[in-house]
């Protein structure tokens, strides 16, 4: 009834919402790597004074130990890494609509999965980084001693706002974050289905009825 293209087409649309909804009721579950390999890298980027980082569902608390005038606090900057997420049911949805062996379909989303993890903690570095030295964080917590006002925590946010652009440059965090957040979750599932499926895309455009006309001649009825 369909061919291929239309079939792939009316398949992804299918798979697509069920890919979000596994997604998202399994988020914690990819919510955890990303926890862990982002406070890693916040490690080494702020040795001394990057202390944890906290779990609240699906939400990242990066928690720093700040000295000023000789009182210490904890800030813990808040990220929410499934906004850069979407991209793995976007990439699910597009290798369940395609006709794979149940092999090939398992290798292309465990290694996909892996990919994309590593863009949800590029952007999730990067959001961090942004709040920390670029813009007024969108959650900011002080987890140790009375909770304060906003100019009893603008010494801190500007100690915090020194540490971080001596070890990352202004240009790099907001060039990250944007590539981070409007780039790499767009187009990664699209490029990975389409390094996965060449012969399938191949197959696909030399259908009987698809090629395109030679330079110079008319297109067949």
């Amino acid at each position: 009834m369909f061919g291929p293209l239309k079939s792939l087409l009316f398949l992804a649309v299918l798979w697509l919402p069920l890919s979000f909804f596994v997604w998202f009721y399994l988020r914690q579950l990819w919510v955890q790597p990303i926890a862990e390999v982002s406070g890693a890298i916040m490690g080494r980027l702020f040795d001394g004074s990057f202390l944890r980082v906290d779990l609240e569902i699906h939400e990242i608390n990066f928690v720093f130990d700040i000295a000023h005038d000789g009182r210490i606090v904890e800030l813990a900057f808040m990220v929410n890494p499934l906004i850069y997420g979407y991209c793995l049911p976007v990439l699910a949805g597009l290798v369940m609509a395609t006709p794979l062996s149940g092999a090939r379909r398992a290798l292309q989303l465990s290694s996909g999965i892996l990919v994309l993890l590593a863009v949800q903690i590029f952007g999730t570095v990067f959001d961090a980084l942004k709040q920390m030295g670029v813009k007024q964080p969108d959650a900011l917590s002080m987890t140790a001693g009375s909770q304060g006002d906003a100019e009893m925590l603008r010494p801190f946010l500007d100690q915090v706002r020194e540490m971080t652009l001596s070890a990352v440059s202004a240009d790099v965090i907001a060039f990250g974050y944007q590539f981070g957040y409007l780039v790499l979750p767009a187009i990664m599932p699209v490029i990975l289905w389409v390094l996965f499926n060449q012969a399938f895309i191949r197959s696909l455009v030399t259908t009987e009825g698809s090629e395109l006309p030679e330079a110079g001649t008319a297109a067949r009825d």
